[in-house]
């Protein structure tokens, strides 16, 4: 063990103070095990054959994805996409017990015990590691129904005197809000429709009373078959996808193979979204040329 005997008796030592009893009889020619001792040296064994034990289920970690994986995730986004990773994911991995939690809250993976968290737009906590998944763009949009009743906006000042249904977080809700253009003008205004969840916003904007910013890949059904139109090209924004995890350093090989699927799953799928939806015509394009239908 490359310690010197002396070392070795002075543990020796230590042990049986702890212990309050003699392990070993000892003099200058002899050494041999107490009663207690013999007892001792069962649990001994036993400690160091389960410690072996726990070595190998340690190194079966980095040939193997197995135990449990919790992933957090905002709702629509999680509907649409995640859902369906996991599910291949974990058919992948038949030792593998992941969990699923969609929330609307903001999420700080810090105080939480989930693995993973996967944000929509620039994360605001700054303890952890993200990696970019995918990127998305979203635009303002109403139905015909809408623009027959409060007309074309042309500009941001046209936009903020329209009805706005905006999606906050709770604690959030009812604050004044920004647009800004590319060129970095803004006009603030108040949303006469304040919601926590997307799919509310989607339900006030196809009633025809309201013109709201939606995600294209949330708004393709809708957009595809002229539900819908996009005004404003100007105001496109794009957002990426993160996923967040504690840190580069001893993370669990199953954590970066969960990325890593999920990179390669939402990328072509957001891309091909991407393209049908930017090839469709914004509403004033619609009106020029003598298509669409106001009634």
């Amino acid at each position: 063990m490359a310690v010197s005997g002396s070392t070795v008796s002075r543990k020796i030592d230590e042990i049986e103070d702890v212990l309050g009893v003699r392990l070993f009889e000892r003099d200058t020619r002899h050494l041999r095990l107490t009663e207690a001792g013999n007892d001792f040296l069962y649990y001994a064994q036993q400690a160091i054959h389960l410690l072996g034990q726990g070595e190998q289920a340690m190194a079966s970690y980095n040939k193997e994805v197995r135990g449990s994986l919790r992933i957090w995730c905002p709702p629509a986004f999680g509907r649409e996409f995640l859902a369906s990773t996991v599910a291949h994911f974990g058919a992948a991995h038949p030792l593998l017990n992941i969990s699923l939690q969609l929330e609307a809250r903001p999420f700080a993976l810090g105080s939480s015990e989930f693995d993973i968290g996967i944000c929509v737009g620039m994360p605001t906590e700054g303890r952890v590691v993200i990696s970019r998944v995918c990127s998305f763009q979203s635009s303002y949009v109403a139905t015909p129904k809408f623009f027959k009743k409060h007309g074309i906006p042309q500009t941001m000042h046209d936009l903020v005197r329209m009805p706005i249904v905006t999606v906050f977080h709770e604690q959030e809700m009812n604050e004044r809000c920004v647009i800004q253009s590319p060129c970095g003008q803004q006009v603030s205004y108040v949303s006469k429709l304040a919601v926590n969840d997307s799919e509310l916003a989607m339900k006030a904007i196809l009633s025809g009373e309201y013109i709201g910013k939606v995600m294209h890949w949330y708004a393709q059904c809708e957009l595809l078959n002229a539900t819908i139109y996009k005004v404003l090209p100007e105001l496109i924004e794009e957002k990426n996808v993160y996923a967040m995890v504690q840190g580069r350093k001893g993370n669990p090989r199953k954590v970066q193979l969960f990325i890593d699927f999920f990179k390669s799953h939402m990328q072509p799928t957001i891309a091909d979204l991407e393209r049908r939806t930017a090839c469709l015509p914004y509403w004033e394009k619609v009106v020029e040329g003598g298509g669409g239908d106001y009634a």
